[in-house]
C-alpha cells in the first residue's frame, strides 16, 4: 500500500473509522469486546489511538459491525504501520512535553491547521534564532545541546508547510501583543517580523493579526490549534498546551466550540494586506 499519509493520521483513521461503525451498528464497547472475546480496555485502546489493532481484530470486528468489505483495506494499513514506530520520528530529534509526540505525526499529516497565537509567532513560523531564544528562555538550566536539539526540531517541523503535492494550509491568528513582546535582541526580532512577511506570502500561508483595540475576545483563555485531516468524516482535533504537556480535544461538540472560537478571531482580526502592514510597521519601530 502505498503511504498518502503520515503513520500518526493512519493509526487515527483507524481509530476513529472503528468507534464511527461500531456506533453506526449501534454496538456498545462492551458488546464489541463479548464479540472479540477480549476485555472493554481493549476495544476502547483501539478507539482512542492507544493500541494498533491486529489483522485477527479487524477481521472479526469489521463483520460485526456490517462492514465485511472494508477488511481488506484495514489489513492493508496495519500491515504498513507493523514495523513503524508509534511516535512520530520527529519526536527522536529532542525531549518533548507529554503527548506532544502524537502532535507532531498528526502534524506531518494534517491537510490544514488554523491556530490562536497569544504569546509568541506560531512555531511552524519561527526563524532558528528567535526559537532558539525561546527554547533558552523557557528553561535557564537546559543544557545547550538539547536547547540546539528542539531547535533544529521546530524547524524539522517546517517541512510540513512545504510538503510535495499537498503543502500543509496554515491559518494563524497572532494576537498584536505578540509583535511587541522581544524574544531576543532587535536583530531577532527584525529577522523573526522579515520571515513571517516572506511566509505569510505564499498561496497556502495565511497570518492575521487580531489588533490591540479589539478588546475582550472569546480567545482570552489562550491559544489553541485545529487540525483537520484528509479523512472523511473525521471531525479533526483541537489540541491545547501548558508547560507540563498537551491534551487533545476530540469530540465533535468540543471542536465545534472553538471553530466558533477561531470563526469569531477572524471575522474581527485585521486583512490580509493590514496584517502585513502592521508587522512591517512593528518592524520599522525597532529600528527607530
Amino acid at each position: 500500500m502505498t503511504r498518502l499519509l503520515s503513520p500518526a493520521v493512519y493509526r487515527r483513521m483507524i481509530a476513529f473509522e472503528l468507534q464511527r461503525m461500531r456506533k453506526a451498528a449501534d454496538i456498545t464497547q462492551q458488546e464489541a469486546a463479548e464479540k472479540l472475546g477480549c476485555s472493554r480496555v481493549r476495544i476502547n485502546h483501539f478507539e482512542s489511538m492507544r493500541n494498533l489493532p491486529r489483522s485477527a481484530d479487524v477481521e472479526v470486528l469489521l463483520p460485526y459491525y456490517g462492514a465485511a468489505e472494508r477488511v481488506e483495506e484495514f489489513r492493508d494499513v496495519i500491515a504498513m504501520l507493523k514495523d513503524v514506530p508509534h511516535a512520530s520520528d520527529l519526536a527522536r530529534l529532542a525531549e518533548v512535553p507529554r503527548g506532544f509526540d502524537i502532535y507532531l505525526g498528526l502534524e506531518q499529516g494534517a491537510h490544514s491547521i488554523r491556530s490562536y497565537e497569544a504569546m509568541i509567532f506560531p512555531g511552524l513560523l519561527q526563524t532558528p534564532e528567535y526559537a532558539g531564544a525561546l527554547m533558552r528562555g523557557h528553561d535557564d538550566d537546559l543544557p545547550e545541546e538539547e536547547a540546539h536539539r528542539r531547535t533544529e526540531l521546530r524547524l524539522a517541523r517546517q517541512q510540513v508547510l512545504a510538503r510535495q503535492g499537498t503543502p500543509l494550509e496554515l491559518t494563524t491568528v497572532i494576537d498584536e501583543s505578540v509583535l511587541r513582546r522581544r524574544i531576543g535582541d532587535a536583530r531577532i526580532m527584525r529577522e523573526q517580523f522579515d520571515h513571517l512577511l516572506e511566509m505569510s506570502a505564499r498561496n497556502n500561508i495565511t497570518v492575521r493579526i487580531l489588533g490591540a483595540d479589539v478588546g475582550v475576545h472569546p480567545a482570552l483563555h489562550g491559544p489553541f490549534t485545529l487540525m483537520d485531516f484528509a479523512i472523511p468524516g473525521d471531525p479533526g482535533v483541537v489540541y491545547l498546551e501548558d508547560r507540563l504537556g498537551g491534551r487533545y480535544y476530540e469530540d465533535a461538540d468540543e471542536i465545534d466550540e472553538y471553530i466558533g472560537v477561531m470563526e469569531h478571531l477572524l471575522a474581527r482580526s485585521l486583512e490580509e494586506s493590514e496584517s502585513r502592514r502592521l508587522l512591517r510597521q512593528a518592524r520599522e519601530e525597532l529600528i527607530r
